[in-house]
């Protein structure tokens, strides 16, 4: 092999390597903005309706609110949940298993016994660690009910 001969196959080598590193690069561009930019979790018709037939729910006893939600994969997750009117009651974050779907449901939240009478909703977040290798990314989706009232 001569040398010319030797030049244009290294020139073709170099030629198919970067093409290839090319496509690659691309693929790999497109799977990450396709990780950064799809929602882990989306919650369906907020606020949530409160399932009991009147929204006077007494003190002491449950919230039943009915949650639909889509995922794209399956997840862990924290779910803080809190009380709100002029004044915020925080309950114990829970951690949930969130699968690969829609799906819909009740939840329910006991009211504290020594909460006062007043106007109330639930406000929470759900926080979801999204991680592909050595890259994540955490979400914070938020949801609410419909306003309630506590009596004693």
């Amino acid at each position: 092999m001569t040398m010319t001969e030797r030049k244009i196959q290294s020139a073709w080598w170099i030629v198919c390597t970067a093409i290839f590193l090319l496509v690659v690069h691309g693929a790999m561009t497109l799977y990450f903005y396709k990780f950064y930019q799809r929602p882990s979790l989306e919650y369906i018709d907020q606020p949530f309706a409160i399932d009991q037939g009147t929204r006077e729910i007494k003190a002491g006893e449950s919230v039943i609110f009915h949650v639909e939600r889509c995922s794209e994969d399956d997840y862990g997750a924290v779910v803080n949940i809190r009380m709100v009117d002029t004044i915020v009651w925080d309950f114990a974050p829970r951690t949930a298993v969130i699968q690969k779907g829609c799906t819909s449901g009740n939840r329910i939240v006991e009211v504290p016994k020594n909460i006062p009478p007043a106007i109330y909703m639930i406000e929470g977040e759900t926080i979801i660690e999204v991680r592909w290798f050595y890259f994540h990314r955490i979400d914070v989706i938020h949801f609410e009910t419909y306003k309630f009232t506590v009596v004693k």
